[in-house]
């Protein structure tokens, strides 16, 4: 090439260049600046949704204890009657013939003029007179043609806890001697008889731990037998 050809430009025109350059750049440049999107500073105000959690309380309430029935007539048992053994021995009655009833003249507002009062069991106790003959045909109604000597004619709920004095639904001929004999449901009957009358337990709750198994409510209340 023949750089003598060229033509020379104008030093005037040389900063119309320039100067024309420069403004495309700065244009250039404020385009891109103002396509970048700008970055958000705002915190969000939104909160995590706060969670709730509820406790269920659960109340255990203890029964009170059922009632026995009361009676002041003496019934006829119905036979056939049968022991509930314990240890080997005929020591429970029948709770069909024998479930054991109250004297409707205890309560628990009553105890302080009848069963707390010294001698009053002596004031309701049957007489033998009558006694017997109800013990003779309790015995048979158990199957039992052995010597009478053998059993007490005995009050399921113990009269000095408020026990029917005269029903068959409260008296069964329970066996006389043995670990689990009448003499030994003695110790419990006092036992309940003192506790109900310190205000210790309920007449109510004693009335029916008798009724229900007397075994068990001596070993919880006397101390195990054997």
């Amino acid at each position: 090439m023949d750089f003598r050809k060229i033509p020379t430009l104008s030093p005037w025109l040389i900063v119309a260049l320039v100067v024309m350059t420069g403004c495309s750049n700065a244009e250039t440049s404020a385009t891109s600046q103002s396509s970048v999107s700008p970055v958000s500073s705002t915190i969000p105000t939104s909160r995590p949704t706060a969670t709730t959690t509820t406790t269920t309380t659960t109340t255990t309430t203890t029964p009170a204890p059922q009632t026995l029935s009361s009676s002041t007539v003496f019934g006829t048992q119905q036979s056939p009657c049968s022991y509930g053994v314990f240890g080997g021995q005929a020591a429970l009655p029948d709770p069909r013939c024998t479930p054991g009833s109250t004297n409707p003249a205890v309560s628990q507002a009553t105890i302080n003029s009848t069963i707390c009062v010294s001698g009053y069991t002596a004031t309701i106790r049957p007489s033998e007179s009558v006694t017997y003959p109800e013990k003779l045909g309790s015995m048979a109604a158990y199957g039992r043609s052995d010597s009478t000597r053998n059993y007490e004619y005995d009050h399921l709920v113990s009269l000095e806890l408020g026990g029917a004095p005269n029903s068959a639904s409260n008296l069964w001929p329970e066996e006389l001697l043995g670990a689990y004999g009448a003499r030994v449901k003695d110790s419990l009957e006092n036992r309940l008889h003192a506790l109900v009358c310190a205000g210790s337990l309920s007449l109510a709750s004693a009335q029916y731990e008798e009724a229900t198994n007397w075994i068990a409510a001596y070993n919880k209340y006397v101390g195990p037998q054997g």
